[in-house]
């Protein structure tokens, strides 16, 4: 058999005897717990487990992962090695975050799970190319210009499901790109930044406007009040409920 997109797992279980047949060899490994296996589209294989199996499996489409390349300065056609038993915690980690995020029904909208699904490509692309890729010179980040654009379009959607593409889009660049010298211009990815000015629109109104702490988290995009006051205790060290509290005894 084979993947139309590039794919693997991620064995989440007991360690398990697999055997993978590649390119007429079947070698066996012990998968451990957080291994990750990574197979490139239309490579024929073969796989056995001895014992039970438990995977998450991971798939990107190659013009995505092409895309994720050209984004970081590749100008080289992509061509990924096949990878078994890889120790590498980020693709772990990241393959645990969608997964998280699919069962929430993507409660943290489409913003997050782009962020995560670019950092997972471009991760790929960087580390399992046959090639070495020459990445863009990203020391500077943003022109200052493209930053304010950027930081301008988030505010102005501020409640509103924006996608990482729509940023990008607003700046003129690749959402690979753009991802990537965001971060290096803010010190936050896009998703991160933008639960920053939400939650500190949700202090100004809490302060401000005679509107629930429901109403609020709503009104802002949270996916509800729980979800707000999350963000916003991770922010101030409070819940809204006790800033509203220490508020009114302040103002006494």
């Amino acid at each position: 058999m084979f993947f139309l997109n590039h794919g693997g797992g991620v064995h989440l279980g007991d360690p398990v005897q697999l055997e993978m047949k590649l390119n007429g060899h079947a070698p066996t490994h012990t998968m451990r717990a957080g291994e990750v296996n990574f197979l490139p589209s239309n490579l024929p294989f073969s796989a056995r487990c001895e014992g039970r199996s438990d995977f998450l499996l991971i798939s990107l489409e190659p013009k995505f992962l092409a895309c994720a390349a050209h984004g970081i300065g590749s100008q080289n056609r992509l061509e990924l090695t096949p990878q078994i038993g890889l120790n590498d915690p980020l693709i772990h980690g990241l393959a645990l975050a969608l997964r998280a995020e699919v069962e929430t029904g993507g409660a943290s909208g489409p913003l997050y799970a782009e962020t995560l699904a670019t950092r997972l490509a471009v991760h790929v692309a960087r580390k399992y190319s046959g090639q070495t890729l020459r990445c863009r010179e990203e020391s500077r980040g943003l022109a200052k210009y493209q930053l304010r654009r950027a930081i301008d379009f988030i505010h102005d959607h501020l409640s509103e499901d924006i996608s990482l593409k729509a940023i990008a889009a607003a700046v003129g660049m690749s959402p690979f790109h753009f991802s990537r010298l965001f971060k290096r211009s803010t010190g936050a990815s896009p998703h991160q930044y933008l639960l920053q000015c939400r939650t500190e629109r949700a202090k100004q109104l809490l302060l401000q406007s005679s509107e629930s702490i429901a109403d609020v988290a709503l009104r802002l995009g949270f996916c509800d009040q729980s979800h707000m006051t999350t963000h916003f205790k991770r922010a101030y060290g409070v819940t809204p409920k006790a800033f509203l509290r220490n508020a009114a005894v302040l103002g006494n």
